[in-house]
């Protein structure tokens, strides 16, 4: 294999070791019973969220249900950007490339199951900004957002299932409205 002169050359961002290290405790924490935590992680664009999405779940790899699933599981919002697709995105990524039919609130229900029976404890969510975006000119708590708020409040309180939420900080409008 070749080197690279870059090889020796990787350094931590401080800030993102950090951010890091407290993200795996709290799942740690999790994963070990504790109670469920509704995470916000948000920064501007390039600032590494999905990166650091990407590496929890590589992380946590090894951590998976008595089903075999694994219990942190990363999902990316659907550019649709709605609870529904949301929902389907969640069951194909558990479940593989099914049909996934129903009413938005069977979907959305049916998602919430699938991730009780895989043994899912923590959802990682990236770009959950698009749920807000998706109507920009409209005041920041719509119908849509409030009922995403909602849904991912359901998942902690009903089913003991952790979400953390990687977006834009325009986000938080979304809960801190709710």
């Amino acid at each position: 294999m070749t080197k690279t002169i870059f090889e020796d050359w990787i350094f931590d961002h401080i800030q993102y070791k950090n951010a890091f290290d407290t993200m795996v405790e709290e799942i740690d924490r999790v994963l070990d019973g504790g109670s469920p935590i509704f995470f916000p992680l948000l920064g501007d664009s390039r600032a590494g969220k999905t990166a650091m999405l990407k590496d929890l779940e590589a992380h946590f790899a090894d951590r998976v249900s008595p089903s075999g699933h694994r219990q942190v599981t990363l999902v990316s919002m659907p550019s649709t950007a709605s609870n529904e697709a949301l929902a389907i995105r969640i069951i194909t990524t558990i479940l593989g490339n099914i049909p996934v039919k129903g009413k938005s609130h069977q979907i959305i229900d049916q998602a919430r199951r699938t991730m009780e029976a895989a043994g899912v404890l923590v959802l990682l969510i990236d770009e959950t900004n698009h749920l807000v975006e998706k109507r920009s000119t409209e005041r920041a708590q719509t119908k849509e957002n409030r009922h995403a708020a909602d849904w991912f409040k359901e998942l902690g309180d009903l089913s003991g299932i952790s979400v953390v939420m990687a977006g834009l900080s325009h986000v938080i409008r979304m809960y801190t409205d709710n």
